[in-house]
């Protein structure tokens, strides 16, 4: 009965004896081991049949020493053993009390064949996973990134300066693109230099930088260092750090309708040039996001820069570059507001070129435009700060003096005649005749309450220089 239990049995039994011989196996093992009829007879070595399945690497050395091991020692243990066929078979040996043992082979093929796709399918759903997590998390700071330039192009667009710009800027620009510093450029009214204006992070813009020292701006076009095997060092780089070993950095040019309005300068830590910055973004992300910002801000100089230059055609006089009228008018009312306020005294001077019209009749309009535009140097040189000069229109001129006394503005009047009456003016290849100036001289509040008035009484006293013979001050 027990025999005919153990050659029914679904797995293959092979019973060792205590001088590891074969003392029983049932015909089942050599179906499951795949077996000739005369691979496994009784009274064979253990040795032997081990050698047989050695050779066939069903197993390697390391577990042959392991299975003599735990054999000798009596403890039970299991291995898979993996057959030519690719058949996966466990074998479970358990010690006799008599100091053999009894080993039994199961076809677990199916068993780890659907273990295995189970790993694989939870590898997949974990690798999965990670990549969903990751997709999210790059889509949200992608979301972040996109809604940090649109609050950037906002407050840039809300700027009324320049200065206000520059500092936008560098607050965004530190947030934008975290682990990196960098210095902002603009070119000079003469194109000749670039003015460093502002900086993030810790790094100083340079006070000026010539255009030929920068690839990008030699170029048209970003550039990084860092990258690649061939590159080279910006010039301006070298004057301001000494060493590119522990940063590589971008230069982008602000290109705006066209024209290019300065320069974006950006370090990265060199470390993370070719694999990802310290807040996770990759190189490529960072350098988008900075041409990104500097496209916006181009924008905004140019802007503002329009914006100025229009301002400016709006208040100023074509031709001397002083304030015209419509400004003057609204820069006294002003002026004349906070001296009524804080009980302090504001002066006029209202005054215009004797005989201006000769100048034209005899020598030209030309000749006439150059006594205006000389005039107008003069001015400039002698006033400035809170004074405000103006070409009324024509020859007629005007001065604004905040917080001046008659007796002060007249002593100033009296000197801008002087230096008029001095000056000499080239025109051609000769020198024009002298200019002279009739001056008038009025004070707030005892010349008039509002502006209308305190020219009419500078005018009125105007009037009285001409009368008296020209070139002089009344008040």
């Amino acid at each position: 009965m027990f025999r005919e239990m153990l050659e029914a049995m679904e797995q293959g039994v092979i019973v060792w004896d205590k001088t590891a011989r074969c003392a029983y196996r049932n015909e089942r093992v050599f179906t499951i081991l795949e077996l000739p009829g005369d691979a496994l007879k009784i009274g064979m070595a253990r040795s032997v049949y081990y050698a047989n399945a050695y050779d066939a690497r069903e197993f390697g050395p390391e577990q042959r020493e392991e299975i003599e091991r735990r054999v000798r020692a009596g403890q039970p243990f299991s291995i898979d053993r993996r057959l030519r066929s690719g058949r996966i078979v466990l074998a479970a040996t358990r010690p006799l009390s008599d100091g053999g043992c009894v080993v039994t082979f199961t076809d677990v093929t199916a068993e780890r064949k659907a273990a295995e796709e189970l790993a694989a399918a939870r590898k997949a759903a974990e690798e999965a996973r990670q990549h969903a997590k990751l997709s999210l998390e790059a889509e949200r700071k992608r979301q972040v990134q996109t809604q940090m330039l649109s609050l950037l192009g906002e407050w840039l667009q809300s700027c009324k300066s320049l200065d206000e710009v520059y500092m936008v800027a560098v607050a965004h620009l530190a947030k934008l693109l975290p682990g990196t510093s960098g210095e902002l450029y603009i070119y000079s009214n003469s194109r000749d230099v670039l003015d460093g204006v502002c900086a993030w992070g810790e790094t100083k813009a340079l006070d000026h930088m010539h255009p030929d020292d920068c690839w990008s701006l030699r170029r048209g076009r970003s550039y990084a260092y860092g990258r690649g095997d061939v590159e080279f060092v910006c010039a301006h780089v070298m004057e301001q750090q000494r060493s590119t070993d522990e940063k590589g950095y971008f230069c982008i040019p602000i290109i705006a309708h066209g024209d290019t309005a300065g320069l974006l300068h950006v370090k990265v830590e060199r470390g993370c040039i070719d694999a990802t910055a310290q807040d996770g973004s990759s190189l490529m992300e960072t350098r988008m996001l900075a041409i990104q910002s500097a496209e916006q801000i181009s924008l905004a100089v140019a802007n503002v820069k329009l914006r100025d230059q229009l301002r400016d055609q709006s208040i100023r006089d074509a031709l001397t570059g002083l304030y015209n009228r419509r400004y003057f008018l609204e820069c006294l009312r002003c002026a004349m507001s906070r001296a009524g306020k804080h009980e302090k005294p504001l002066s006029v001077i209202s005054f215009d070129a004797d005989r201006f019209k000769r100048f034209n009749d005899n020598h030209g309009h030309d000749a006439g435009d150059t006594v205006l535009r000389s005039l107008g140097e003069l001015l400039r040189k002698m006033f400035d700060g809170d004074e405000v000069i103006c070409r009324l229109g024509g020859e007629e001129f005007a001065v604004l003096l905040p917080d001046v006394a008659l007796e002060t503005a007249c002593g100033r009047a009296e000197d801008l005649r002087a230096a008029t009456e001095a000056m000499s003016i080239r025109y051609g290849d000769r020198n024009l005749p002298r200019l002279t100036l009739s001056l008038g001289v009025a004070t707030f509040p005892g010349g008039g309450a509002n502006p209308s008035e305190l020219l009419a009484t500078a005018d009125a006293a105007l009037y009285r220089a001409k009368a008296a013979g020209r070139n002089r001050v009344c008040s």
